[in-house]
């Protein structure tokens, strides 16, 4: 097994492209952006950038491919310290563009996995034992194959309901949402159903709201208060941190309030790595 804590992430690759702006465009309009990132998006891939931003080694098994724009994404997570196992069969890599008109604001537009096909079952040179794995829904195919005797504990990022969160919850043992991909369903009703599924510790963010959480008993973690600039990634982040977390050997209310400051400081910058890097590798025991 390879040194310090290591994680592998499973899912979704792609390359964002940000635009700060100083408003929201009206119809027709052409504006210049107050600041732009380019850089890996996606669940999988910014939780494991975080994860080897603060100290691991992260492993992400994704689909990267040979698209003109993978370079940028590719360049950045190496950069971060991730290494990638690419399972694409076909396909591009999905690019998302995204519009900032204001603090907190997000618009999205993206194909995610809809133009690009994988392989499953393990990569030549991912290592049979890891600290942690997170997850995503994007290709639940691929999770399954790679968790089916998995021993390590299972971060899962359910994202906004796709086909493929039914066939990878039963294999969670941690799950953090966002009730903003569940506006129709009270958050005490989620934490519930998650639990009727056998994971053993869940909780559901609401932005700057406190999170709600189950471990056993109910409990809220306070989210810091930070001037928002770009929240974009910063779930991501959260599950990355969180992973960090739980593999550092934290338990899940630690590890989930040290993970909430990651995230809010994340959103202090434009695009999601510069906060990271200033939280550092001390926030965890060593």
């Amino acid at each position: 097994m390879e040194a310090g804590r290591v994680g592998c992430f499973i899912g979704l690759t792609t390359t964002d492209l940000i635009y700060r702006l100083e408003r929201r465009l009206r119809p027709d309009e052409k504006m210049e952006a107050e600041e732009v990132w380019m850089g890996a998006g996606g669940p999988a891939a910014n939780a494991a950038a975080t994860f080897a931003l603060l100290g691991g080694t992260a492993h992400l098994v994704t689909a990267v491919g040979d698209s003109p724009w993978a370079p940028t994404a590719v360049g950045d997570l190496e950069a971060c310290g991730v290494r990638i196992h690419d399972r694409a069969l076909s396909g591009s890599l999905p690019v998302s563009s995204v519009l900032l008109p204001g603090p907190g604001e997000r618009q999205v537009v993206s194909a995610n996995r809809r133009f690009i096909r994988v392989s499953t079952g393990p990569p030549p040179g991912l290592p049979e034992d890891v600290d942690i794995f997170m997850v995503d829904a994007h290709f639940p195919e691929l999770v399954r194959s790679l968790l089916v005797r998995a021993e390590a504990p299972v971060v899962f990022d359910p994202g906004s309901p796709k086909p493929g969160v039914a066939a990878v919850l039963p294999l969670a043992t941690t799950v953090v949402g966002s009730a903003m991909s569940r506006r129709d369903d009270p958050v005490e009703q989620v934490l519930d159903e998650w639990r009727r599924l056998g994971v053993r510790e869940c909780a559901v963010t609401r932005g700057a709201r406190p999170i709600h959480a189950f471990d056993g008993s109910r409990f809220d973690v306070a989210v810091p208060a930070v001037p928002a600039v770009d929240t974009l990634g910063a779930g991501d982040v959260l599950h990355g941190a969180l992973a960090y977390g739980l593999a550092a050997g934290c338990g899940f209310r630690q590890a989930l309030r040290t993970a909430a400051g990651v995230a809010a400081e994340s959103c202090r910058y434009l695009g999601p790595r510069r906060g990271v890097e200033a939280c550092g590798g001390t926030l965890f025991p060593v």
